[in-house]
């Protein structure tokens, strides 16, 4: 079974249609998922992990959040991304 068919039990195309497929989510929900980091609280120096990060754009977002002095990791199952 290839990563991210069907077969695999996962709806959504993964490889680099996923990606693409994610590149234009970030930028349609960017401003809202920034607004909903800012209202959590993500405090200056964090440590976050994001589970299922798919192309990393929130991920990046709450290493913003965290500043320098923070840590972000992003894990997901896609080989592509």
């Amino acid at each position: 079974m290839k990563p991210g068919s069907v077969a695999d039990g996962y709806m959504i195309r993964g490889g680099q249609a996923g990606k693409d497929r994610l590149d234009v989510l970030d930028l349609a929900y960017r401003e809202g998922t920034a607004e909903l980091l800012r209202r959590s609280g993500v405090p200056e120096g964090a440590r976050c992990l994001e589970v299922g990060a798919g192309g990393g754009h929130a991920s990046r977002q709450l290493a913003r959040a965290a500043g320098p002095a923070g840590r972000v990791a992003g894990v997901g199952n896609d080989p592509a991304r």
